[in-house]
């Protein structure tokens, strides 16, 4: 088993001095002052309206995004830069050393589609969209620097030239299929901005266009597209909007390669895509992202085979190259594990709870018991293995990720056993999520449930201390060694949930859109939560959800209905609007695209009275003001 003591689970970054000031503080930037004595970046915005709320003074420019529902954060690219490197792919590194939480880019999408909530459009979906708006030169020229899935022929050759052992040969055979799409080295981060070949076609001798094939498109959009269920749900409940699920293609996230300890998470509110690192980056440190899906919390075989069938090479992150080092028993314990864990054993779970009502409680308790017991088991079986091979910890939890499905269920049954769910096996989720998933919309909110938990648990034992009349000198010792554990766990979760939040939204202030966030990430699980319920049990009425928040001092009630519509198919909304760019030209037509609201951007080139131009250089300044 992991360690019971959170602590042990949740350590500290590499320069624990600056992570811990960047992770459990906010950090305080405040605003240069601008010409004529008023708080700003230049001249031209003496005129702004002053913030509504003193804590939106310490809110960074593109993070204004998280609450406003109709603003719109200018690009921003951090220090990053794209690289070649020896395999001949392209990825993204850290152009100089970068902290933990950082933001590393502001960016909007070449193409974007929006589904319903918890039903994301299709791969083919947003192939058939872009083929149908007529891709322009400055989109084709920024495709041609995205990766893409390797074709049939393509994949064969590295299929047949990984057989052979001679060097040469295996050169001689890649040269002879050199694909003639190959992906494009950038020069910089800028020529993935359409505003830059909006300039381009403007000037001398304009851009060549470029056609892309629809075989090449559907190609590059199974490498280069990101999709989830929802956008940030926190983010949409501040905001007041339904967070629908979406599929687009920023040109930023794609350039980044695949890893299974990514160091970098992203946060998509109204289609704007904001990437930030997760972990303190060297100059010369690759940035890297999860390209595989819920694949990523799979054993070795899995995300080596979805690797290759994407990337048409194997992935060589360190959680890979360590997990290739373990022995064929405990490789083989690994998978099964995760097998019984992803299958077996949620539905025994499943059935034993639904046929609760049908059989004696106490049937079904033991089968529960036993069941728990069995998981309990294996985990620690493979545990034991992994510490006989893998001295250090953090290696035995980087493998152990190859099996979170296991210590999720233990979690879950832990919650409808025990009277007093352990937490500790909630910190094992956590531990586990830092590694392959840290900053993702599951950390925070593991991250989230185990600091309730743990604080909440914390103050009943204060009140019990207190309300204790007496208390004998042994029964003192034991309180406190229990209220220092507690301490020690307390303190451990709180940095977690810190990290967890600084990873996902960068840093905000403590005080005023932290706490909206919380409390909109909590109402959206809710909400999931009491519609799931009203389902099972074949309700028509749509299940509401109630909140209390306090605004300029007054206490208000807000009830929330969770609309059933919400999880509707595509397709019901009928017609939605289409938007183009050419050349700075908005250009709108309506077309019927099976329900899915189609969002499309040629060449995003500067608005008129070079608005957006100077919202750039402002929080180009506000960003480069960082601690």
């Amino acid at each position: 088993m992991l360690p019971c003591s959170g602590h042990l689970l949740l350590h500290a970054p590499s320069r624990p001095a600056r992570a811990a000031r960047l992770c459990c503080q906010a950090a305080k930037i405040k605003p240069k002052k601008g010409a004529g004595g008023k708080k700003g970046f230049g001249a031209e915005k003496q005129q702004k309206q002053e913030p509504a709320e003193p804590w939106e003074e310490e809110v960074l420019a593109p993070y204004k995004v998280y609450y406003k529902p109709n603003f719109k954060p200018p690009r921003y690219t951090g220090p990053i830069e794209p690289k070649r490197f020896k395999d001949g792919s392209i990825g993204v590194v850290a152009a100089e050393e970068v902290t933990g939480a950082e933001l590393l880019s502001v960016s909007q999408p070449l193409a974007f589609l929006e589904g319903a909530m918890g039903s994301p459009p299709s791969v083919e979906d947003l192939h058939v969209a872009m083929l149908e708006a007529e891709l322009g030169p400055a989109v084709a020229k920024i495709l041609s620097y995205l990766p893409h899935k390797p074709s049939p022929a393509a994949a064969a050759g590295t299929s047949s030239s990984s057989s052979t052992d001679d060097p040469q040969q295996q050169q001689q055979q890649q040269q002879q299929q050199v694909d003639p799409t190959a992906q494009e080295l950038p020069p910089s981060m800028m020529h993935l901005q359409p505003a830059f070949w909006g300039q381009v076609q403007q000037g001398a001798g304009g851009l060549a266009a470029k056609k892309v094939g629809s075989k090449q498109l559907m190609r590059l959009l199974q490498a280069s597209c990101w999709s989830e269920e929802f956008q940030d749900p926190a983010a949409a409940q501040v905001r007041h909007e339904r967070p629908q699920g979406f599929i687009g293609v920023w040109p930023e996230l794609a350039l980044l390669r695949h890893s299974c300890a990514p160091n970098s998470s992203v946060v998509v509110v109204g289609k704007h895509m904001l990437l930030h690192a997760t972990a303190d980056l060297d100059p010369g440190t690759e940035v890297t992202f999860n390209k595989l899906g819920s694949v990523i919390a799979a054993p070795l075989a899995a995300r080596q085979a979805a690797h290759e069938e994407l990337f048409g090479r194997p992935c060589r992150c360190s959680r890979c190259s360590l997990e290739a080092t373990l022995p064929q028993e405990t490789a083989q314990q690994l998978q099964a594990l995760h097998a019984a864990a992803d299958g077996e054993w949620p539905q025994r779970l499943q059935a034993a709870l639904e046929g609760a009502e049908e059989t004696d409680p106490e049937e079904t308790a033991e089968l529960l018991a036993e069941l728990q017991a069995e998981v309990a088991a294996d985990i620690e079986e493979v545990d034991a293995a992994l510490a006989q091979h893998l001295p250090d910890r953090e290696d035995q939890l980087a493998v152990l990720c190859g099996a979170y499905a296991a210590y999720d269920l233990a979690w879950q049954m832990e919650e409808v056993l025990a009277e007093e769910p352990d937490l500790d096996k909630l910190a094992n989720c956590v531990a586990l999520l830092r590694i392959f998933a840290r900053g993702s919309e599951s950390h925070l909110y593991t991250a989230l449930i185990l600091h309730q938990g743990v604080t909440s648990r914390a103050e009943a034992m204060v009140g019990a201390v207190q309300a204790m009349a007496r208390k004998t000198q042994a029964r003192q010792r034991r309180l406190a060694a229990e209220m220092q554990r507690m301490a020690a766990s307390g303190e451990a979760a709180s940095y977690a949930y810190a990290e967890a939040l600084s990873c996902r939204y960068g840093m905000l202030p403590q005080e005023g859109l932290v706490p909206q966030l919380e409390q909109g990430l909590a109402m959206f699980y809710a909400g999931l939560s009491a519609l799931s319920a009203a389902q099972g049990e074949g309700l028509d009425e749509v299940p509401e959800v109630t909140r209390n928040l306090t605004i300029d001092g007054i206490p208000v009630t807000v009830v929330d209905t969770v609309e059933g519509s919400a999880f509707a198919q595509p397709g019901e909304e009928g017609s939605q609007e289409v938007v183009q760019r050419k050349g700075g030209k908005q250009q709108q037509q309506q077309q019927q695209q099976r329900g899915l609201r189609v969002d499309w951007l040629e060449a995003d080139v500067v608005e008129e009275g070079g608005g957006e131009e100077a919202d750039a250089a402002e929080q180009q300044q506000q960003l480069l003001a960082r601690s």
